[in-house]
């Protein structure tokens, strides 16, 4: 009993790996085929096993070429940055190392590829900048908000007290404006404290697809028009460690500027996807332990965005919408990031827009009702 678990440990452990990896023998015949190589080709293990590895990925020539130097030559590649060009899903950014394999008599027998999936990963220094610049930014619109806030009050205090004293209509009509001019300022004004603020999370166990479910009923309610919403969930994620609230707020923030974007003339489709991530380099600052993660994507036949206009996303008061505050997107940003997750934006004009948000797996497995 103890030898047969003993045997199938290593094998365990290459099926419960996030690398990829891909063995050959010295002919070139796959030998080795783990689930994450699945995942990131988008290849069956029974499309792969047992076959020369120049005809299994024949588009990706690159992955036999680099083996074969490997077990002739004995050239080793160490993350080498390549792509698959996936059929069904697109391509995928990929980092590949090789290794030379022997056996238990030192005989050279063949050669490995370990592929780690770099999609959603966000170089390190990039990110500590804009949270460098965000924090900075932070710090101003916590000053300025606090400075508008009483005058603010006070104007728009003059103008209920000037249109209630007043019985000419055309002073109604005027202290109208500036009262519903100083409800939309201090609707600003409240997004600026909101962002300068730092969030205390309430995390706990739960279940993402309860949370986005919800929010999708509040979307439905705040639009005068359907909105076409199709699920693609995962029923077999885990819960991830979450605030509830707080994660209300984003992805209502993100429903909602997908449905912004999509034109009055089109069939309006927003779908949100949930999937297991696979392959991800995140710096968590919740220091929660998670080492798995879960990704929700938004995406929208919207009008899309501009290349240049898409780097400043989530830059504090950028807007592409006429009346808004730039603020949204900067705070789903740091909500998500204080997390220990991810977001990221992906666009074209013309073709609509997907945001991704990346959230860490609960160490505790039951989420909260």
């Amino acid at each position: 009993m103890e030898n047969n678990t003993q045997n199938k440990w290593p094998e365990e452990v290459l099926e419960s790996l996030w690398l990829g990896v891909i063995g050959v023998d010295l002919n070139g015949i796959v030998t080795l085929f783990n689930q994450s190589a699945e995942e990131i080709t988008g290849l069956s293990r029974k499309r792969a096993m047992g076959k020369a590895v120049k005809d299994v990925f024949k588009a990706d020539i690159w992955l036999a070429d680099i083996l074969k130097q490997s077990c002739e030559s004995g050239k080793i590649f160490t993350n080498l940055e390549e792509s698959f060009k996936r059929t069904l899903e697109g391509p995928t950014k990929v980092i590949v190392t090789t290794s030379r394999i022997f056996n238990t008599k030192g005989e050279l027998t063949g050669a490995t590829a370990i592929i780690r999936d770099i999609r959603g990963v966000t170089p390190l220094t990039e990110e500590e900048n804009r949270l460098k610049r965000l924090a900075h930014i932070g710090t101003f619109a916590a000053s300025l908000a606090h400075e508008i806030k009483n005058p603010l009050s006070g104007i728009k205090g003059a103008a209920e007290l000037l249109r209630r004293r007043s019985t000419d209509e055309s002073v109604a009509e005027f202290t109208d404006i500036i009262v519903k001019s100083s409800d939309r300022l201090n609707s600003i004004v409240r997004e600026m404290l909101d962002f300068a603020r730092p969030t205390r999370l309430k995390l706990c166990a739960t279940n993402i697809h309860q949370v986005l479910d919800e929010v999708i009923s509040l979307a439905e309610k705040g639009h005068k028009t359907h909105l076409n919403v199709i699920k693609a969930y995962d029923p077999s994620l885990p819960p991830v460690s979450g605030d509830h609230n707080r994660l209300v707020q984003v992805f209502l923030n993100l429903i909602n500027n997908s449905s912004e974007a999509i034109n009055e003339d089109t069939e309006a489709k927003i779908t949100i996807t949930t999937r297991l991530a696979t392959g991800l380099n995140i710096k968590s600052p919740s220091k929660s332990g998670a080492n798995r993660f879960i990704t929700v994507e938004v995406a929208d036949n919207g009008i899309g965005i501009e290349a240049g206009e898409l780097e400043n996303i989530f830059t504090p008061f950028f807007t592409t919408k006429s009346g808004g505050s730039g603020l949204g997107m900067a705070i789903s940003f740091r909500i998500i990031k204080e997390h220990g997750g991810l977001l990221s934006v992906t666009s074209e004009k013309g073709k609509g827009t997907k945001v991704s948000a990346t959230l860490p797996v609960s160490l505790t497995n039951t989420a909260e009702a």
